[in-house]
């Protein structure tokens, strides 16, 4: 399933089109602009926060990368699929765009 595409990109996902808030507490989305990362992304570090914190919630923007990055992000996306949305820009379009069609994303799915 794929969620409502944005101006430049799309987001892949695997249930509904809003993240579950699992508390009572406002939902925090960390945006994280991502080019070419499968190298340097901490993967390990990402899974410990996300199982310590369940009300984080990602949104990894893959800004057109062209090595193992989408890969990295998609089986992050599986193993943690009610916190983790990976949102795909087709061409890379540089950090500040994809931190803003990450925004965007965000704000679409009314984190609070």
């Amino acid at each position: 399933t794929y969620f409502k595409p944005t101006t430049r990109g799309r987001v892949v996902a695997n249930r509904a089109s809003r993240w579950r808030r699992t508390t009572k507490h406002p939902l925090s989305v960390l945006v994280i602009p991502c080019h070419n990362e499968a190298l340097r992304l901490d993967i390990g570090r990402i899974h410990a926060m996300l199982e310590r914190e369940p009300d984080w919630h990602f949104l990894f923007v893959d800004d057109g990368s062209t090595d193992g990055t989408a890969l990295m992000l998609e089986e992050l996306r599986r193993s943690f699929p009610q916190q983790v949305l990976v949102l795909t820009l087709p061409q890379n379009a540089g950090k500040a765009e994809a931190v803003r069609q990450g925004l965007l994303h965000a704000m679409d799915q009314q984190p609070a």
